[in-house]
């Protein structure tokens, strides 16, 4: 779906007050969708369902897997990518720090709400995963799950 498709989908989950982030997110939508060929609500949705799987086996996902997809897939600036992904955590984390990245114009309403929705789920399965697995498995998957970030974090050439 184009972005013109998805226009009564935006203006539903975002706020009127965010015309500035809302122009930001059409052109982040288009740029999105050319490279991956998936609908940004889709990318950001798999986002949040794949930082709630991690934060159920691992007990994290805002810094360590929102925030790197949000500037690696979705190509936001990094101070965006935190807001987002603290108002995305607002309920259980994030309250003071996500009311001054609003503040400061920094959050994209609409990605951390589809966000929040991926979390709620991705924490159920991936809590599930774990407890099925065996204590050196899930430290060695954890251990290889910082190592990847960490590395593309490293390497990505970004300005």
């Amino acid at each position: 779906m184009d972005v013109a498709g998805e226009g009564e989908v935006a203006e539903a989950l975002v706020a009127p007050s965010e015309s500035r982030l809302r122009t930001k997110a059409r052109s982040a939508h288009a740029s999105v969708t050319l490279e991956t060929g998936m609908p940004l609500y889709l990318i950001l949705l798999v986002i949040g369902l794949g930082a709630g799987v991690c934060a159920g086996m691992f007990g994290i996902g805002g810094g360590i897997v929102i925030v790197p997809a949000l500037m690696f897939i979705a190509k936001m600036k990094q101070v965006d990518a935190v807001g987002t992904s603290l108002a995305a955590l607002i309920p259980p984390v994030g309250i003071l720090g996500a009311l001054e990245y609003y503040r400061n114009g920094h959050i994209n309403v609409k990605y951390a709400a589809l966000l929040a929705v991926g979390l709620a789920a991705g924490a159920y399965f991936g809590a599930k995963i774990m407890i099925g697995l065996p204590a050196g498995m899930a430290r060695k998957l954890y251990a290889v799950f910082m190592i990847v970030i960490g590395l593309q974090m490293l390497f990505e050439k970004r300005g």
